[in-house]
């Protein structure tokens, strides 16, 4: 099964969606090469987090970022 990411609000992209397969490990931060690239967002890392496929679940990792992971306002 897929995970599709989709950034409802955010003060530089709203309305985003991106879809990766479980056989994917997707990155978001500024940095161009990232999966989902946030580039023009001054509180997102250059890698902020990272999305990865495991024994069946989706594991979320925060990459050590200046601002922290956020999934539904929970740290």
């Amino acid at each position: 099964m897929d995970i599709e990411f989709q950034l409802e609000n955010g003060p530089f992209i709203s309305g985003m969606r991106w879809r990766f397969s479980p056989r994917e490990t997707l990155v978001c931060g500024r940095n161009f090469y990232c999966n989902i690239p946030l580039s023009n967002d001054p509180y997102v890392s250059h890698y902020h987090f990272e999305v990865s496929h495991h024994s069946g679940k989706w594991m979320l990792r925060d990459l050590d970022s200046n601002s922290g992971t956020l999934i539904d306002c929970i740290s």
